[in-house]
C-alpha cells in the first residue's frame, strides 16, 4: 500500500513558469534563473529536478552515438569471432603436426607452439581475444553510466520554502541520469509524437501515448483493465483539443517535467536503482493532466496503479532474486557435507526428512514475500545464543513459509555465523512415527537422529507442527512424550532448532511440556490486506500458466477482500490462495482458455462457497430490492414500520453504505407472543436469501441456567 509523501514541496522558476525555457524576439531559449529545469521537486529530503534537454539535436546527437556505438561493437564481435575459428583451425593443424611428429612427448612443445605467436593465425586468435575483451568492458562502462537511485534518507527535515533563488543547483538531484534506456526512449518517442503533431509543449497525454507500446506498462494496463479501444480513444480525444502551431519544436512543458520528476521519486519510494517505464506510469497517476484524468476514467485509480506496477516489477524482481538466489547458492556444497568437509553422514535423518537448503539451492522453494520483521526477529533470536525459535501462528498465516524463507537465506548464506554453512532440514513427524509399532522403536528412533545431528554439527533441525509431538501414540497404542526427549537435548544448545505451531497447540501442548524453556517464541500475525495482494500476484503466475487464463489486477484485489470478509475459519494468505486457485479453474470451465477472470467471476465463487450474494447488484436484482417489503408483505400481514426497517437495512447493505466492520443490520423484535416476531425472520431469509431455512435459530428458554452456556460457547478445555 502507497504512503503519500508528506514533505512534498513544489517550487516553480517565477521567470519561465516551469517551463524550463523562455520565447522572445529571438526564439526560444533556456530560462537562466533555473538553469531550464523549470520545476523542482522536494521529496525525501532532497530536490529533484529535469535538466536534460530533450530536443531535436540532441536526439541527433544520442542517436547517433547509439549507431557508431553499436556498429563499433558488432565490428569488434564479429572480428573477435573470426579469429576465434581462425585460430581454432590453426589449433588442430599445430596440434596434428605435433603429434605426428613428436607423438605424446611433444606435450611441452604442442602448448609453446599454441601459446607463442610463431603462426599468423595464433596471432589472428590472440588479438581476436583482445577484441572480445574491449567488447565486454565497453558493454560493461555503458551499464554502469547510469546513476544508480540512492536509498531514501532517514534524516527527517522539514520541507523548505519553494523559493528557486534559494536553492542550491549543487544539491539537486538530476533524475534523467537515473532513467534506463527503456525509459528514456519513451520521452524521446513523446517529442517526436508532439514533433509530429505540431504541438508546442510535450504533455503527459504523449507520453501515455507512447507508453502504451512498452510490454511493461502494457502489462500492467492489461490487469488494470484499462487497455485497448477504451484507452486510444481517449488518448485521441485529448490530443486533438491541444492547439497546433506551426514553426518550431515542442518544448518539455512543465506537466511533463513533473511526471518525469515523479517518477524518479517513485523508483527511490520501491528501493530501485533505476526509472523504469512502470514508474512512468505510475507517475502519470500521480499528477494532475489530462493523462491522469484518462486512466481514472478508466477506474485506474492511485492505488490500483501502484500495485499492479508493484506487480509488473515482481516479476521482474523475483526473477532477479531467483537469480542472485542460484548465484550465491553455488558455493552451497550439493550433499550433506560443508564446505570444510568435516560434516558426517546422516542416513537415519535423511531417511526421515527433507533438505530444505537443498531444495532452496536447486531453485524449488517458492520465494517469499514480506515477512521480513519476522525473519530479523529470528536471526537475532538465533545470534543472541538462545538458539532455537518456534514460530507461533494460525494455520494459513505463513509459518512454513517461514522456514521456506529461512532456508532461502542459509542457502545464500545471508544468516548469522552459528547457522552459516549449515543446512536446514526439515524432520517428518508422519514418517518417524510409521511402522514404529514395535515398544521403543520410536524413541530409538528418535534418539539415533539426534546423536547424527549433533555428529554431524551442519544441520540445524525444522520441525513443523511440533506439538505433535507431544503425547503421541504408536501404532501398538503405547502413548509417548518424545517431547521430552527432543527437550531435554535442546536444553544443552547442542545444535539449532526452528519449530512451528498454532496457537492453540502452543498453549494446549507446548506450554506444559517440557519443549517450553527451550525454544523462544515468535508470534506469526495474518498479513495484512496489502501484503496478501502482493503474494497474490507473485502466485497468480503458476495459477495463470496452469489454467491458462489471465487475471485481473481488480480480480486479485476482489479476492482478497471478499475472503477477508466472508471467510472466517481461516487465515491470509492462505485463504486467498485457495481462492486463486478456484477461481482461475472456475473461469477457464466458464470462459475457456485465454479468458480474463474478472472481479465478476471472483464474486461468483465466493457466493457459491458461502451462500452470499457479494456479486455485483443485477438489473434483476435491483427490481427485487426496490419491491422488497411488497414481496415481504406476501407472507408477512402488517408490521409495516419493522417490514420497512429490515428492507432499508437490506438495500444499504447490498449497495455497501455501511461499515463492513459491522453486521449487515442487527434487530431486535419486541412485542407478545404471537404477533409475528419469529414469522418476519423467517420471512427475511426467504426473500432475501432464497429459503427460510437459510437461518440459525437459538432458543433462549433453553439457556437459563449457567451449565447449559457450555452448548452455545463449547466446553472449556480438559472438561468431559
Amino acid at each position: 500500500m502507497d504512503h503519500p509523501i508528506k514533505e512534498t514541496v513544489r517550487a516553480t522558476c517565477q521567470i519561465c513558469g516551469g517551463e524550463g525555457f523562455v520565447t522572445g524576439p529571438r526564439g526560444t531559449a533556456r530560462c537562466t534563473l533555473c538553469g531550464g529545469r523549470g520545476a523542482y521537486l522536494w521529496a525525501h529530503h532532497q530536490w529533484f529536478a529535469w535538466g536534460a534537454p530533450v530536443d531535436q539535436l540532441h536526439l541527433f546527437e544520442e542517436q547517433l552515438e547509439r549507431i557508431v556505438r553499436t556498429t563499433t561493437d558488432g565490428l569488434f564481435l564479429a572480428f573477435g569471432v573470426i579469429g576465434a575459428v581462425i585460430g581454432v583451425m590453426g589449433a588442430s593443424s599445430v596440434v596434428t603436426f605435433d603429434a605426428s611428429v613428436n607423438g605424446m612427448f611433444g606435450l611441452p612443445r604442442l602448448f609453446a607452439d599454441l601459446v607463442t605467436l610463431k603462426s599468423g593465425s595464433m596471432l589472428v586468435f590472440w588479438i581476436s581475444i583482445l577484441a572480445d575483451l574491449y567488447v565486454f568492458y565497453r558493454l560493461d562502462r555503458t551499464r554502469h553510466m547510469l546513476v544508480p537511485i540512492p536509498m531514501p534518507s532517514p534524516v527527517r527535515t522539514p520541507p523548505p520554502t519553494a523559493d528557486v533563488n534559494a536553492i542550491d543547483q549543487k544539491e539537486v538531484v538530476e533524475v534523467s541520469a537515473s532513467y534506463t534506456r527503456q525509459t528514456r526512449a519513451i520521452v524521446e518517442q513523446a517529442f517526436e509524437f508532439a514533433l509530429r503533431l505540431h504541438h508546442p509543449t510535450v504533455e503527459p497525454v504523449h507520453l501515455l501515448a507512447v507508453a502504451t507500446l512498452d510490454k511493461d506498462i502494457s502489462f500492467a494496463l492489461l490487469r488494470l483493465g484499462a487497455y485497448g479501444q477504451p484507452l486510444h480513444d481517449r488518448i485521441k480525444r485529448s490530443v486533438a483539443h491541444i492547439v497546433k502551431v506551426k514553426g518550431g519544436e515542442p518544448q518539455l512543458g512543465r506537466a511533463a517535467r513533473a511526471v518525469l520528476v515523479r517518477a524518479y521519486e517513485r523508483a527511490q519510494d520501491a528501493r530501485m536503482l533505476q526509472v523504469t517505464p512502470p514508474h512512468i506510469l505510475e507517475a502519470i497517476a500521480y499528477e494532475p493532466s489530462m493523462a491522469q484524468e484518462i486512466l481514472f476514467d478508466l477506474k485506474a485509480d492511485k492505488e490500483k496503479v501502484h500495485n499492479v506496477v508493484l506487480w509488473a516489477l515482481m516479476q521482474r524482481r523475483l526473477y532477479h532474486a531467483w537469480s542472485q538466489l542460484r548465484v550465491r547458492a553455488l558455493n552451497k556444497p550439493k550433499s550433506g557435507m560443508d564446505r570444510a568437509m568435516t560434516a558426517q553422514a546422516t542416513p537415519m535423518l535423511d531417511h526421515f526428512s527433507t533438505d530444505l537448503t537443498l531444495m532452496a539451492r536447486r531453485g524449488t522453494l517458492p520465494l517469499v514475500i514480506g515477512r521480513t520483521q519476522e525473519l530479523d526477529d529470528v536471526f537475532h533470536v538465533v545470534e543472541s545464543g538462545r538458539h532455537n525459535v518456534i514460530l507461533v501462528g494460525e494455520k494459513g498465516v505463513g509459518t512454513t513459509s517461514m522456514l521456506h524463507a529461512i532456508a532461502e537465506r542459509m542457502a545464500a548464506e545471508e544468516v548469522p555465523d552459528v547457522i552459516k554453512d549449515k543446512r536446514l532440514v526439515q524432520l517428518s513427524v508422519s514418517a518417524l512415527v510409521s511402522s514404529a509399532g514395535a515398544s521403543g522403536a520410536l524413541e530409538q528412533r528418535l534418539q539415533e537422529i539426534i546423536v547424527e545431528i549433533i555428529k554431524a554439527g551442519n544441520v540445524v533441525l525444522a520441525i513443523e507442527d511440533i506439538q505433535e509431538l507431544v503425547g503421541l501414540s504408536t501404532v501398538s497404542g503405547e502413548t509417548l512424550d518424545l517431547a521430552s526427549i527432543l527437550g531435554k537435548v535442546l536444553e544443552n544448545r547442542t545444535f539449532v532448532a526452528f519449530a512451528t505451531s498454532t496457537n492453540e497447540g502452543y498453549r494446549h501442548y507446548i506450554e506444559p511440556s517440557a519443549l517450553f524453556t527451550s525454544f523462544e517464541k515468535i508470534d506469526v500475525q495474518e498479513v495484512p490486506e496489502e501484503v496478501a495482494i502482493q503474494i497474490l500476484e507473485s502466485k497468480a503466475g503458476t495459477v495463470e500458466y496452469r489454467h491458462k487464463i489471465f487475471f485481473s489486477y481488480a480480480a486479485i484485489e476482489k479476492i482478497v477482500k471478499l475472503s477477508m470478509r466472508y471467510i472466517h475459519d481461516r487465515r491470509l494468505p492462505e485463504k486467498a490462495l485457495t481462492l486463486l486457485e478456484e477461481v482461475g479453474a472456475f473461469t477457464r470451465a466458464a470462459k475457456g482458455e485465454h479468458a480474463i477472470v474478472t472481479e465478476d467471476d471472483a464474486a461468483a465463487v465466493i457466493s457459491r462457497r458461502t451462500n452470499a450474494n457479494v456479486a455485483a447488484v443485477t438489473e434483476d436484482e435491483v427490481t427485487k430490492l426496490l419491491h422488497l417489503e411488497e414481496k415481504m408483505h406476501d407472507r408477512m400481514v402488517g408490521q409495516d414500520y419493522a417490514v420497512k426497517a429490515v428492507s432499508n437495512a437490506l438495500r444499504r447493505s447490498r449497495a455497501e453504505l455501511r461499515d463492513m466492520n459491522r453486521p449487515i443490520g442487527t434487530f431486535l423484535f419486541l412485542g407478545p407472543t404471537g404477533v409475528g416476531k419469529t414469522e418476519l425472520a423467517k420471512t427475511v431469509a426467504e426473500v432475501y436469501f432464497g429459503n427460510e431455512r437459510n437461518m440459525i435459530r437459538l432458543d433462549m428458554s433453553e439457556y437459563q441456567d449457567s451449565s447449559s452456556i457450555a452448548r452455545l460457547l463449547g466446553a472449556p478445555a480438559g472438561y468431559q
